[in-house]
């Protein structure tokens, strides 16, 4: 395997002379000594100058050809890490923080289900459950395996340098991240469908726009569906034997396989043009909506967090370029898997976003907001009052913007020449039962 940095760093293996190791040379081959003593001489370093041989970029260079011209993989693994432990070189490790950042997030993805699921509950006046509770249950659920082959990979030692790996630990670590695609794939696929569904819950029927609406959540899961199946029968084709998608690295093994960086690139643009359909879709719908500016602009808000996700897909495909092609495997896959996880468990939490809204203002409307509506009250309505009295003071902006995502699919548009700004809050001079509606919540 090519661009080994620390092999090509030989210069800190002094042992072209034998009668000069202070450590055993045992651990390295016939191969990498005579590599090392073939060009030891013509490096302008004394045999025994370890600092001088281990910043001679023309020695290492030569190193580097004669390791990948004559040794074999795991030869050359070898050296590298007696390079390392004779120049002193500093251990990275990495997955120490994978591991903390992964189930941190996770931890945050399990809070927002249940705070959905509460919310939810016919018991604690929730609008009850639906397909896209379910769908999102499928993805946290998948979660869980997905941290637990992540938690194995650290252990076979993700986040290190591939030549502080013991062999068959990285046969392990590139199994488990084979399955982890699976995972990732489902579990977006899922998030991503759960959110269409919701969209299909707000407005869940209607005519016209709204029906060209509703088709195209459907045509989107179909597709999504559809994507997910296909890259699931891709990722377990893509080497032939399957078992050579992690058996590959080290070159002793025969097989093929496809271009994996043709085969991760398309997915991965795929995935964001995904992400940005299912963001933008019901924003010309809010948009037209007969709402104050300021009521748009908090549904759009809550629908726009998403772009977050794209964010992460965005930054996770940069260390994408090194996927199926890098040699220190245990090394630069750690980012890949931290950022897959940091997306698929945001997608989760932010698919959750409107429900966890919805408790919290619940909860305001049972607490703190009871106290504020009792004195609301004695406020606009005075002692021996026989019926609604007419103030000038409009109603506070807060409450008068909040909106019920699930009354989204029930407030008419507007035709669209008229004035978009939603116009200026009313006053109190109305009837008593207009002022008696519930605090809002998000549906």
């Amino acid at each position: 395997m090519a661009n080994w940095q620390a092999i090509w760093l030989m210069a800190t293996v002094m042992f072209t002379s034998l009668a000069h190791a202070q450590i055993s040379s045992t651990s390295l081959s016939t191969c990498a000594l005579e590599c090392i003593q073939k060009f030891v001489l013509s490096s302008g370093c004394d045999a025994t100058d370890v600092s001088c041989l281990c910043t001679n970029d023309r020695y290492t260079s030569n190193v580097q050809t004669c390791l990948k011209a004559s040794c074999t993989v795991r030869e050359s693994l070898t050296a590298a890490r007696f390079q390392a432990e004779t120049c002193e070189a500093p251990v990275r490790n990495e997955g120490d923080f994978t591991r903390r950042a992964c189930w941190t997030l996770t931890a945050f993805a399990i809070f927002s289900v249940i705070a959905r699921y509460i919310f939810r509950n016919p018991g604690f006046k929730g609008s009850g459950y639906g397909i896209d509770d379910y769908t999102i249950l499928v993805a946290l659920i998948l979660l869980i395996p997905l941290q637990a082959c992540i938690d194995i990979d650290i252990q076979s030692g993700l986040g290190q340098d591939i030549w502080f790996v013991p062999f068959d630990y990285i046969n392990r670590l590139l199994y488990y991240f084979w399955i982890g695609e699976y995972l990732y794939l489902w579990i977006m696929t899922a998030t991503k469908i759960s959110i269409l569904m919701l969209y299909l819950r707000i407005w869940s029927n209607g005519s016209g726009i709204q029906d060209w609406f509703r088709i195209s959540c459907y045509g989107l899961i179909a597709f999504f569906l559809l994507f997910a199946v296909i890259m699931s029968i891709t990722l377990g084709f893509e080497c032939n034997p399957i078992s050579y998608a992690w058996l590959r690295w080290d070159n002793e093994h025969t097989g093929t396989c496809i271009d994996l960086n043709a085969q991760v690139f398309a997915l991965a643009g795929i995935n964001i043009a995904q992400d940005i359909a299912v963001v933008f879709l019901p924003l010309p719908k809010v948009v037209y909506l007969n709402l104050s500016w300021r009521k748009k602009l908090a549904v759009c808000s809550i629908f726009l967090v998403g772009l977050f996700v794209t964010a992460c897909s965005i930054i996770r495909l940069q260390y994408l370029v090194s996927y199926g092609t890098t040699n220190n495997v245990t090394w630069f896959y750690n980012p890949i898997v931290l950022w897959s996880d940091v997306e698929c468990t945001i997608a989760v939490i932010c698919a959750c976003l409107p429900s966890i809204a919805g408790l919290f203002q619940r909860i305001y409307r049972y607490g703190i907001g009871s106290l504020s509506s009792d004195s609301m009250r004695s406020n606009t309505f005075g002692y021996g009052s026989t019926g609604p009295r007419s103030i000038s003071r409009p109603m506070p902006q807060d409450q008068w913007d909040q909106v019920r995502m699930e009354e989204l699919g029930t407030i008419p548009g507007k035709p669209l020449d008229e004035d978009m700004g939603g116009g200026t809050p009313p006053t109190y001079n109305r009837t008593v039962m207009q002022y008696t509606r519930p605090v809002a919540e998000w549906e």
